[in-house]
C-alpha cells in the first residue's frame, strides 16, 4: 500500500494554499502516475521470475484512478489460471507427436509432461490437453498460476511498493510546480 504521510500533505496544502483545490489536483494525479508504474513495475517483476508475455500479465491488470475528491487509486490483478501454452511449451504445434516439455518460471529445467499433448480447438483456441480416462475423450486442458498469484510473492511485492513509492514522490514534487508554475500565468 503506498500513501501519503500526514507531513507531506500538510506541505502541499501549505504550497499549494493560493491555487483552487492545488493540493487535491496534485495529490491524486501523482498518485495516478504511482499507480501505472507499480503496474509497469508488476508487469516487470513476473517477466523477470516467469515465461509469459507482457500483455498476458497486463491484461488481467486494472487501475481504479483517484480524482480530487477521492485520493485514492487502486491497482487490481484478478482473473483465473492461466493455459499452460502461454508459457514455454515444447512443441508448440498440434500434431507433433513427440513428449511434450513445459517452463512456467525462469531458471527451472521445466520438464516433460506425460501423457499431454497441443491441440487446437474447434474455437481456434492452441492449448495444452490430457485425456481424463484411457478412452479418447474427455480431455481437460492444463494450466499455469494466475497473475494475481504470480503478483503476490513477498518480493514482487516489494519491489512494486518500493517502485510506486519512489514515484509518488517524484511526481508529488512535479505536480507542485507544475500547478504552481499555470497558476501563475
Amino acid at each position: 500500500m503506498i500513501e501519503i504521510d500526514d507531513k507531506q500533505l500538510e506541505r502541499v496544502k501549505t504550497v499549494l494554499a493560493s491555487v483552487p483545490k492545488g493540493a487535491n489536483r496534485a495529490v491524486s494525479s501523482a498518485i495516478n502516475r504511482a499507480a501505472s508504474a507499480a503496474r509497469t513495475e508488476a508487469v516487470k517483476q513476473v517477466r523477470a521470475q516467469y515465461i509469459i508475455k507482457a500483455q498476458d500479465v497486463r491484461s488481467p491488470m486494472s487501475i481504479e484512478k483517484a480524482s480530487s475528491s477521492g485520493p485514492m487509486a487502486t491497482l487490481r490483478a484478478s482473473g483465473r489460471v492461466i493455459p499452460l501454452s502461454k508459457f514455454r511449451i515444447s512443441p508448440s504445434n498440434p500434431n507433433q507427436s513427440r513428449p511434450l516439455r513445459a517452463q512456467v518460471k525462469k531458471g527451472s529445467s521445466g520438464g516433460i509432461v506425460q501423457h499431454a499433448f497441443v491441440a487446437k480447438m474447434p474455437s481456434g483456441h492452441v492449448g495444452v490437453y490430457m485425456r481424463k480416462t484411457r478412452r479418447r475423450l474427455p480431455i481437460k486442458e492444463l494450466f499455469g498460476p494466475s497473475v494475481p498469484h504470480m503478483i503476490g510473492s513477498k518480493e514482487v511485492m516489494e519491489k512494486i511498493e518500493v517502485r510506486a513509492a519512489e514515484v509518488l514522490e517524484d511526481r508529488l514534487e512535479h505536480e507542485i510546480t507544475r500547478l504552481l508554475k499555470g497558476y501563475g500565468k
